[in-house]
């Protein structure tokens, strides 16, 4: 699967460095898709069938397959429509982790590494996404906003990895009103 991965990031590296151009946008986009997708369930599906718990490389592999992906379609995504756009791709990445952490809940699945592992690239991508949506100076307060969803859903599910994730978040917003949004 590790090989694999390497050689199709390297395919598609050289795909996009010697033949995108934006008018094949749609025919890389559904490609890249695609390969993100089996890498991603390649990850966790013999843990799913199996009940296993997944490994730290597992989770590491979860994570670097996430930001390819995402590398990748930041780069076609800005050249052929706009920064804001960005965000199309960022929304989708997070709707698909969370869909993997209801489905995992609903099934009373106990890899909890696994399950934090979506939860934490679910919130990585929500907060991607509004500073490509929203003005500089709703961005502090968005982020703040989401930080309080995250301690309440962290109370709700008992989850310290949530907790922590969210005290993270509020060290980036106060990090932001000291450099920017005092000093402008």
């Amino acid at each position: 699967n590790y090989l694999s991965f390497a050689a199709t990031t390297a395919i598609t590296w050289r795909a996009v460095d010697q033949g995108f151009i934006t008018e094949r946008f749609w025919q890389f986009m559904p490609f890249l898709i695609a390969f993100f997708v089996l890498f991603s369930t390649v990850t966790f599906i013999f843990h799913l069938v199996h009940r296993k718990k997944s490994t730290l490389l597992e989770l590491l592999f979860l994570f670097l397959n996430a930001g390819v992906f995402f590398s990748f379609a930041y780069h076609l995504v800005e050249e052929t429509f706009s920064k804001e756009a960005i965000a199309a791709v960022t929304i989708g990445l997070a709707v698909f982790y969370i869909v993997h952490s209801r489905v995992f809940l609903k099934r009373e699945i106990l890899d909890r590494g696994l399950l934090m592992g979506f939860i934490g690239l679910a919130s990585l991508f929500v907060a991607i996404t509004l500073p490509l949506l929203l003005s500089s100076g709703w961005i502090t307060v968005s982020w703040a906003v989401q930080g309080f969803v995250m301690l309440w859903i962290a109370s709700r599910m008992k989850s310290e990895f949530l907790r922590q994730l969210a005290y993270v978040l509020y060290l980036i917003v106060l990090g932001r009103i000291a450099f920017f949004d005092l000093s402008t």
